[in-house]
């Protein structure tokens, strides 16, 4: 587990002797306070326009797992962040590129055994298409990118697949380019409910056995068993804490309306400053 500070749910990375890893003997001892509290009366829309110009640049990914509502949200956060004046870039990982979209297809829809490594390196190629394309260039040009999952999304669920993460971190550092999202909000949701809200659980219950051996989410990855998607769960609740770059968790359970508001407020709350 790598060293992080703890910040309410919002995790720091801490200074580490090696690539990913710290001195645990130098660990700090967390520090945790309540997010989500609510805002001062009368200090709401002020607080607004000041995050708007403090998002200027920034990369936000909404990520988690299937059924916890991050699409929903990125559009949700896009829509308000706009009407407080943010130019904002709204993208999905894998896609949102001609390769991107190509790569897409193949992982979701494609009939043959990919194996979790293979996924992996596609992914990347993907990964490193959009950036260069259209992460990079719309930071620069001072706009808000928000992003439907990253590479968190494949540490958890070719993690859960078997591919080590540190390899994944490794191949991510080179797709990326040092491109790495400001803060990576992970909606957390039970992975029965999650299933439930995409329609998979009934198809996983009417099979006598799960897909044989791992086999993105939609038709490839929501197809797999029950256990699968609770692993996949388990690895991005770890994520928070071993994750090289600023992570939080929301939980993802909640209606809709709540949700959004808590990730304005933990928006506000990481850029405070």
């Amino acid at each position: 587990m790598r060293g992080n500070l703890v910040l309410g749910n919002l995790i720091r990375p801490a200074k580490a002797n090696s690539k990913y890893f710290p001195d645990r003997r130098n660990k700090a001892p967390p520090r945790q306070f309540i997010f989500f509290t609510g805002l001062p009366a009368g200090g709401i829309l002020a607080a607004m326009t000041q995050l708007a110009e403090r998002l200027r640049g920034k990369f936000i990914v909404l990520d988690g797992p299937d059924g916890s509502g991050k699409s929903t949200q990125a559009t949700r956060l896009a829509d308000f962040l706009s009407g407080q004046g943010c130019q904002v870039l709204c993208l999905r990982d894998p896609g949102d590129t001609q390769l991107g979209e190509g790569i897409r297809q193949v992982l979701l829809q494609g009939s043959a055994r990919i194996s979790p490594m293979a996924e992996t390196l596609l992914f990347m190629a993907s990964r490193a298409q959009l950036v260069q394309e259209k992460i990079r260039p719309a930071l620069l040009a001072g706009k808000t990118v928000i992003c439907d999952r990253f590479v968190s999304s494949t540490l958890a669920y070719q993690g859960a697949s078997g591919v080590d993460r540190l390899i994944i971190l490794d191949l991510a550092e080179a797709a990326v380019g040092g491109i790495w999202p400001d803060l990576t909000v992970i909606l957390d949701v039970p992975a029965k409910l999650g299933l439930d809200r995409t329609g998979q659980r009934n198809q996983l219950l009417m099979r006598k056995k799960a897909a044989p051996g791992p086999t993105l989410f939609g038709d490839r990855f929501e197809a797999r068993s029950l256990e699968y998607h609770e692993a996949v769960r388990r690895i991005f609740r770890e994520l928070v804490k071993e994750y090289p770059h600023p992570a939080a968790v929301v939980d993802g359970s909640q209606p809709a309306e709540q949700v959004t508001e808590q990730i304005i407020e933990l928006l506000q709350r990481t850029f405070e400053r």
